[in-house]
């Protein structure tokens, strides 16, 4: 993602870079995937404190509002077409497909760990090794928050004075 950032400021400065405007529904997904993450960290704190009930409530949780922002950003990539913004033609869209589809090839990865959670606990398991399991998913979800957060600021526009820099540093 680093390399890919790097890329985006300096094809940024080109002639041809058209930001367009981007559909509303990101906003949602961003709060979907804020809702993941702290669905997470809840199932992280059940399972730390042996509270299965809650630990059951707070994965499905997390599953479930992770596929709502899957979803969500397929609905943008469709509302994308319906606008006539395509990768071709125009740079910046080409990186929103880019930044986007990478997220969620991370995204889907993250709910293989969490199916294998999930399915930890329909068998009998240790307390500890659940609590690992959990915690790992946690770190991978905030991380993933984390990624997008940066993604989504720069897909909006907002960190052009933080581009020149890079710009500067990298020519």
């Amino acid at each position: 993602f680093s390399l890919l950032i790097a890329s985006y400021f300096m094809r940024q400065a080109s002639d041809d870079w058209q930001l367009p405007s981007m559909p509303h529904i990101l906003w949602l997904n961003y709060l979907l995937l804020v809702g993941a993450s702290c669905s997470i960290q809840a199932a992280y704190f059940s399972a730390a404190n042996n509270l299965q009930r809650q630990l059951k409530i707070w994965l499905f949780a997390t599953l479930a509002t992770s596929l709502l922002f899957l979803l969500g950003q397929l609905v943008a990539a469709l509302d994308f077409e319906n606008m006539g913004v395509y990768t071709y033609g125009n740079p910046a869209a080409s990186f929103f497909f880019l930044f986007t589809s990478l997220h969620a090839l991370h995204l889907i990865g993250g709910l293989v760990a969490l199916f294998r959670t999930i399915k930890k606990l329909y068998q009998p398991s240790s307390e500890r090794n659940m609590r690992a399991s959990v915690e790992l998913c946690a770190i991978y979800w905030h991380f993933l928050l984390f990624v997008w957060t940066l993604l989504f600021i720069l897909l909006l526009g907002k960190a052009d004075g933080f581009g020149a820099i890079c710009r500067r540093i990298l020519a």
